[in-house]
């Protein structure tokens, strides 16, 4: 298995975008995630790897969501129609300081108390490595 050349979330987000947990990060996850995994679909055995530099607290406003649905036409009987299938999918995520500490460290902090921070679907050798995830829970 290789592995791509890491991506940092900044390089997804404007240079003075601050990561206080104030602000919602969630269309640069995306994008980031977004990124990685369409390279992933030209080589499925490449592992991207997104990582979150120190210090940072990333606020994320709905769940972060690693799936690739492709969607195939295809004839049946009865005419055309749309068939849709998750197809298996690997990524990274990583903070990088020592222990992964959300006080010394980066961390996911989410605005809601109903939902996952993550979804993972379709996943295959999805690790989340020091990363610390933060937020209401009821």
């Amino acid at each position: 298995m290789s592995n791509v050349d890491w991506v940092d979330i900044r390089a997804f987000a404007p240079a003075d975008c601050p990561r206080d947990g104030q602000k919602s990060w969630d269309w640069y996850f995306h994008e980031a995630i977004s990124h990685i995994l369409k390279k992933n679909i030209t080589d499925p055995d490449v592992v991207g790897t997104l990582y979150l530099p120190p210090p940072g607290r990333y606020k994320i406003d709905s769940p972060l969501e690693i799936s690739n649905i492709i969607e195939q036409e295809v004839l049946t009987s009865s005419g055309r129609r749309i068939k849709r299938e998750f197809a298996f999918r690997s990524i990274v995520i990583i903070e990088a300081s020592a222990g992964g500490n959300a006080l010394h460290g980066s961390s996911i902090v989410t605005s809601y108390d109903n939902k996952p921070a993550i979804i993972i679907q379709g996943g295959r050798q999805v690790r989340l490595k020091n990363l610390a995830i933060t937020g209401l829970n009821n």
